[in-house]
């Protein structure tokens, strides 16, 4: 795999976790969930929702589970409401996304339909610092970028 290759994987593992941070932004956009009725203990045998948010006792959402661009999105938010942990299945693939707390992506972990595998660590500038990246015929790769300041 050429470096022009791999720039460009990394750029597409770095670009498809990006709409998937937008598509739980878009699950987030939600109202406050109502009040249940005191005492109701129903126990339903299917829920069909578009989207759902699960919310902590201080009333603040911490999961949600819906569907983007008819792809289904789940993420874990932090207690001020943040995605931290984004999971989704896109058109190429499923992925993973970890956020440090001002949203910015610090791990990126693809597994495309075509075999290809990608694992990105970002720093804290937003910066690809590392990666690894297993072609469909099995060859790895593993690079690692010494960042310099003012660069």
């Amino acid at each position: 795999m050429t470096t022009k290759s791999r720039v460009l994987l990394l750029a597409g593992c770095l670009l498809s976790s990006m709409v998937g941070g937008a598509a739980i932004s878009f699950l987030l956009r939600h109202e406050r969930p109502a009040q249940a009725a005191s005492g109701s203990q129903e126990v339903q045998e299917l829920l069909k929702a578009k989207k759902v948010a699960i919310y902590d006792e201080q009333g603040r959402p911490r999961a949600a589970l819906g569907m983007s661009d008819d792809q289904p999105m789940i993420a874990m938010m932090d207690a001020d409401g943040k995605p931290r942990i984004s999971l989704g299945i896109g058109s190429k693939g499923p992925g993973i996304s970890i956020t440090d707390p001002n949203r910015r992506e610090v791990l990126v972990l693809t597994a495309k339909d075509d075999g290809v595998l990608g694992l990105v660590l970002v720093n804290k500038d937003g910066k690809a610092v590392g990666a690894l990246m297993i072609e469909k015929d099995g060859k790895s790769y593993l690079q690692v970028t010494k960042v310099i300041e003012g660069r």
